[in-house]
């Protein structure tokens, strides 16, 4: 018979990387164990819907809504308080004027994950508030994978419509890039000579434009669109070192086409028992738009002893749009008139950015440590606006179109170019240890710099007629070479202009931030986190005011430095195998800081809506109290049930408004306090099939409630000096009651979302 024996063996230590949040059920773990209240979709998530990019698979996260499928708001607020991050890195954005990074440059192809961060944790940035949405792409391939995909799109408006309008493009347009045909064909810094002068050199000058002035009609393609990825991991024999890599690139151009496009302004009449605005503007016509956007994207990561890993991501964005306009436009009481326009823009954008990172785990001392540097380059470049605004004058013979300055018509080119350096570094530790049996507790902390330098300059140039009166509707006549001033007719048009240094600054910005924070298990049901951060941030910027009347050379704008407190309650009221149920809270502080464009004294003009923005000198940033409360219940194994209370109190919040006597021209400013609050419900439920045997059906909707108030007794107005409420009852209708509150500009009251 047997007996039993035994021997003694070492100790056998198993190292191994928990698998990102690629599939529903894993993206739902990490939620159901994360200490900050997010929510997101994963990649599995994003073949069942089979959306393009990123900006279609976001809209349908709890609270989040996606403007002109680019720009994302969560809980209902407006750009200014979301933040989008990729890889857990800033990178500049497409759209100077956004904060939050256009989405739909990601194709879905090549993301992993995209986590949206409800509520504050001291190791994330401080400047947001509605949510900060970090967008994660696939990392270390597990296996050889190979993807291909292409698309075709039928618009029932705008494909092979004979009516749709555009111009003579350049050669790489499909590619989002100007051709050098746009470009300023003269000297910047070169003056201009006056016609008095008698210069043959501005004939020769103003013949060097490119004449293309009008829109033409003509026929466009199918919305296209294209994927490509492939990657791999590759073992060593001695099976300590890994290599993985991954490339992807895809490729989308699209058209869109209105018919009936409008820009109307409306106002008040002085009589108080008038109730109905009228229009003061209205423009009318047809706008056609080609938009061109590719990203691609090339990672490589090598694995050493499966505890210490560096990564290198290369990515790039490319983005051309181009559009044409052709509207007819009636101004009334304040600038009676009738004007035609037409005005052609192309607008290349484009993002490059290098994300080298570094995770290294010291298992022996329960430390880990996580680095990162990520370089950014953006540049964003209108070559060449081109607008012609022609006043139309009635006669008995039909009509006559001049060249009228006092009603605003003009004829205009404009040449702008933004270049941003974006430098964004951290380093963050770990330390774990037990404080009870089966109770881990992690001690974190770590410092962050983001360093962000941008120059924008803006070059306007007028077409200009002499010693001619009438000129016929054709924006292309005007640069014909027989109607071109000479000095020996002394008659024609003629350029003038030179850089607009109102409408160009330099700014930059130092962002120095440390934390610490302590995820502390009170209980086994109970662990809370909390902990402070710390940020310093300082812009500087050099520009001057459309009247020479500031000049500002390198001046400190904004020196602010912050204490960011968070407090976070997870507790668990049930745990068990695909059975969860938490209740959190949380009460933290946030912020929103002035962007470049808002914290200056520049003044930009958008030749097609006909608008100028005015910089505020005097703005100050945002601070933001937060207070969250969720309940969530995880069953089977990817079905979620969840109820969320929030509220938000904002000082000095920042928001667009246009001046009184001056509705064509904006601002922002700070509107005293803001309170805001809601309720978030989500639910998701699989359908009819198991889960193991590969048929994963799902309904799923969320609903999200907002309300929120300023008070308008704290708003000042300084070009009146006085508050919004006394400003509202001066203007106010007979029987129209001013209460003290109204809504924030631009929140949405509520969001409805439901998918499959």
């Amino acid at each position: 018979s047997m007996s039993e024996a035994s021997e003694m063996i070492g100790e056998v230590e198993i190292v191994a990387e928990k698998k990102a949040s690629k599939t529903m059920a894993a993206f739902d773990r990490e939620k159901m164990k994360s200490t900050n209240m997010i929510d997101g979709t994963s990649s599995e998530q994003m073949k069942k819907t089979g959306d393009g990019d990123a900006g279609e698979v976001i809209k349908r996260v709890t609270s989040v809504s996606v403007e002109g499928g680019k720009h994302v708001y969560v809980r209902g607020l407006g750009d200014r308080y979301t933040k989008t991050i990729l890889n857990n890195m800033e990178i500049p954005g497409l759209d100077p004027d956004r904060n939050a990074v256009q989405m739909d440059i990601f194709p879905t192809n090549l993301i992993d994950n995209i986590t949206v961060y409800k509520t504050f944790t001291p190791e994330l940035p401080g400047d947001y508030t509605g949510g900060l949405v970090n967008i994660l792409t696939k990392d270390f391939p597990s296996q050889k994978t190979l993807s291909f995909s292409a698309g075709l799109g039928y618009n029932t408006v705008t494909t092979f419509n004979p009516n749709y309008i555009s111009y003579k493009k350049g050669k790489l347009d499909f590619l989002g890039f100007d051709d050098g045909s746009r470009k300023l064909p003269i000297n910047q810094n070169k003056p201009l000579p006056d016609p008095t002068k008698g210069d043959p050199e501005l004939t020769t000058l103003t013949k060097a434009f490119n004449p293309t002035m009008g829109v033409m009609k003509t026929s466009n393609m199918l919305n296209q669109s294209y994927s490509f990825g492939i990657g791999n991991q590759l073992n060593s024999d001695k099976k300590d070192i890994d290599y993985g890599y991954n490339f992807y690139v895809s490729y989308q151009n699209n058209y869109r086409f209105y018919d009936d496009v409008q820009y109307t302004q409306y106002k008040k009449t002085p009589e108080s028992e008038e109730s109905e605005l009228y229009a003061d503007r209205i423009s009318t016509g047809q706008l056609g738009i080609q938009n061109v956007i590719w990203s691609a994207l090339l990672g490589q990561s090598i694995k050493i002893n499966k505890v210490h890993k560096i990564s290198l991501n290369l990515f790039h964005t490319q983005n051309g749009e181009s559009q044409a306009a052709s509207l007819r436009e009636q101004n009334f009481e304040s600038n009676p008139a009738v004007l035609v326009k037409q005005s052609l823009q192309y607008t290349q954008r484009s993002t490059s950015n290098l994300n080298l990172s570094g995770k290294h785990s010291l298992a022996k001392n329960n430390w880990q440590i996580k680095w990162a540097l990520s370089p950014s380059l953006s540049k964003i470049n209108d070559p060449d606006i081109r607008s012609t605004v022609l006043e139309e004058v009635e006669t008995d013979n039909g009509y006559t179109y001049a060249l009228n300055e006092s009603v605003g018509s003009e004829i205009r080119r404009t040449y702008r170019d933004l270049n941003e350096i974006n430098m964004n570094s951290k380093l963050d530790f770990n330390y774990s240890f037990d404080v009870k049996e089966d109770m881990e507790s992690n001690i974190k902390f770590g410092f962050s710099e983001t360093y962000k330098d941008r120059s924008f300059r803006v070059y306007d140039y007028l077409i200009n007629l002499e010693n001619v009166n009438t000129v016929p509707n054709n924006p292309d006549w005007f640069l014909q070479d027989e109607n071109v001033w000479t000095p020996e007719t002394d008659k024609g048009t003629y350029i003038s202009g030179n850089r607009q240094l109102p409408n160009s600054f330099d700014a930059n910005q130092l962002v120095l931030a440390a934390y610490v924070m302590n995820e502390l298990p009170i209980s086994k049901k109970l662990k809370t986190v909390y902990g402070v951060r710390a940020e310093k941030v300082t812009n500087k910027y050099t520009g001057q005011d459309n009247n020479s009347t500031q000049f500002l050379n390198n001046s400190v704008v904004l020196d602010e430095t912050n204490l960011l407190p968070a407090v976070n309650f997870v507790y668990v009221l049930k745990d068990s195998a695909f059975n969860t149920m938490n209740l959190r809270t949380s009460y933290t502080q946030t912020l929103a800081r002035p962007s470049f464009k808002e914290k200056s004294i520049a003044q930009i003009y958008d030749p097609i809506q006909g608008r100028r923005y005015n910089g505020n000198i005097d703005l100050l940033q945002t601070n933001v109290h937060n207070a969250d409360l969720r309940w969530e219940y995880f069953y089977g194994r990817t079905e979620v049930l969840s109820a969320s209370v929030f509220y938000k109190k904002f000082i000095n919040p920042i928001e667009l408004v246009s001046f009184f006597k001056s509705p064509n021209e904006v601002q922002p400013i700070n509107t005293g306090e803001a309170e805001i609050y809601g309720i978030e419900l989500e639910a998701r439920k699989r359908i009819g099939f198991q889960e193991n045997n590969g048929n994963k059906f799902y309904v799923g909707a969320n609903f999200t409630w907002i309300q929120s108030q300023i008070d308008m007794n704290k708003v000042i107005i300084q070009s009146e000096n006085k508050t919004e409420k006394e400003i509202r009852i001066a203007n106010a209708r007979d029987g129209e009651v001013i209460s003290d509150f109204r809504p924030m500009s631009g929140q949405s009251p509520y969001l409805v979302n439901a998918f499959t």
